[in-house]
């Protein structure tokens, strides 16, 4: 079987005010990727299962990450985090 690395891309339209996702081919963003920061989700050993709870991380991550840059949406998240989230902006790094 022939594989294809894929992407999956999820972002907030602002003006439906909805949540997106579509995959595409890895190779197609690979270079947004390059200069993105990457956050690793567990489970790292390719032998350990997939669980409920990395869904959940991986979700609650994406919700955190759109929060982050829609202010609107903070009111919106029902969300526990492990420590209280701190909106004040951070410095980004200069591309």
């Amino acid at each position: 079987m022939t594989k294809y690395p894929a992407a999956m891309i999820t972002f907030y339209d602002e003006e439906t005010q909805t949540f997106k996702t579509c995959v595409t081919l890895r190779s197609r963003v690979q270079t947004a990727i390059d200069r993105a920061v990457v956050h690793t989700v567990e489970p790292e050993s390719q032998n350990e299962p997939i669980t409920d709870e990395h869904a959940r991380l991986l979700g609650a991550m994406a919700f955190l990450q759109f929060a982050a840059g829609n202010p609107e949406l903070r009111s919106r998240l029902q969300t526990t985090t492990k420590e209280p989230m701190n909106w004040s902006p951070v410095k980004r790094p200069a591309e």
